[in-house]
């Protein structure tokens, strides 16, 4: 594997009956099809679907201090899974099975920090890891080392455990992302993946998508 540029982020597949061997049933009662690791500049992340061909929302989950922030990374693989788990059960009656992401951003609140008159002391929407603009960024890196995986012989890495079958991966919106999915098509087009039309759930019309906010679809 290499890169011209500094990448942004790094995904690893990680085989799920190896992840989940030993731990409880009633924890994790189906072993998914495909687990990725995602690890970037300021955030972590999670992808897990649990069939070949599967679609569920990526969601951003934010941390409002220190102490929620350590609270969801403790329980980010878990709700990564559970997440998953329930998309599946919802798409139970379609071809797609289910699918869900996860980024969780750094504990880096700048913003509560700062001592200057009238700053702002919302982590959310100040200088630090969980603003707005931190919130793209971390997104595009986590597509974009997914895009990696998408595109073995572009990237050139490995790719033999798939057995010859491509990696195909589908994301929709969730909570905080749902204005991404403009950006992640339009990444997967830039990149030269094939199927960008359909890379994501819930763009806008000029893109081919169905807007979800427009139609009030609650599920991707």
């Amino acid at each position: 594997f290499f890169k011209a540029e500094t990448p942004g982020a790094f995904a690893f597949r990680l085989d799920p009956a190896v992840v989940l061997k030993g731990r409880p049933s009633s924890m994790y009662p189906d072993v998914p099809f495909g687990i990725f690791l995602v690890s970037g500049r300021n955030f972590l992340g999670f992808h897990v679907r649990f069939r070949d061909v599967a679609r569920g929302g990526v969601r951003l989950v934010l941390s409002r201090d220190e102490t929620a922030h350590e609270r969801n990374l403790a329980t980010l693989f878990d709700e990564c899974y559970n997440l998953a788990l329930t998309q599946q059960m919802k798409n139970k009656d379609i071809p797609e099975g289910g699918a869900k992401g996860v980024i969780l951003p750094d504990a880096n609140f700048v913003a509560k920090k700062s001592k200057k008159k009238n700053s702002n002391d919302n982590v959310l929407f100040g200088s630090s890891s969980q603003s707005p603009a931190a919130q793209r960024s971390c997104f595009t890196r986590y597509l974009n080392a997914l895009l990696d995986c998408m595109l073995p012989a572009q990237c050139g890495i490995y790719a033999g455990h798939m057995g010859g079958r491509k990696e195909i991966l589908y994301f929709g919106p969730d909570e905080n992302t749902a204005n991404f999915m403009d950006l992640g098509a339009e990444l997967g087009k830039i990149r030269g993946y094939p199927y960008w039309k359909a890379l994501t759930t819930g763009k806008s019309v000029k893109l081919g998508g169905v807007p979800h906010d427009t139609y009030g679809m609650t599920t991707a």
